[in-house]
This record gives structure tokens, sequence and C-alpha cells, in this order.
């Protein structure tokens, strides 16, 4: 189902302008522009996120959700992890290279 909608903001991009959007018939309040949806969630056909969007099947990755949830925050703690343990592995290698010569 497609519904062309002044008013309407995209969940995934937030605008609202004149395209074509796919309302969610489950929550009723969720609208994703086709674009996004190819885009963001190539796996999804029109049809699956009009009976049950990315926001209801707890798998939207917008920006808004992504820091909601708390999932960019432990991706970013996890990344500053993996740097941290980068750094002690190189300066252990520089230290090693440098006794060896």
């Amino acid at each position: 189902m497609k519904v062309n909608c002044l008013a309407v903001n995209c969940h995934q991009c937030r605008r609202s302008d004149r395209r074509t959007v796919v309302p969610c018939t489950k929550c009723k309040e969720k609208f994703y522009r086709i674009k996004c949806i190819r885009e963001w969630y190539p796996e999804l056909e029109e049809e699956e996120v009009s009976e049950l969007c990315p926001y209801c099947h707890g798998k939207c990755n917008c920006n808004l959700c992504l820091h909601s949830s708390g999932m960019l925050k432990g991706y970013l703690h996890l990344q500053l992890k993996l740097n941290d343990h980068f750094v002690t592995m190189m300066s252990e290698f520089t230290a090693t290279t440098a006794q060896l010569q």
C-alpha cells in the first residue's frame, strides 16, 4: 500500500516531501519512503514493511532509534576498546622491534 501525503514524515530520514511512502499497518504511526526502504533495508519488500515496519520489528537503524536503544553507544564503546587494544599491541611490537635491533 502506497500513500502520497504532504504532512507525513518518513521515520528513517525524517523528510516530509511529496515522495511516496509506505505506512505500517501494525502501528499505523510509522511511514517509510520507498527510497529509504531500498537503501537501508534492501532485504525487505514494500509489502513486508507495510505489514510490519522495521521499527515494529525492532530492527530500525535510523539515527534516532540507534541512539535511543543504546546500540550506537555500545558500538562506540567497543570501537574505543579495540582502538586501545591496537595501540597497546603496536607499543609492544615497537618495543620488541627496538630490542632486536
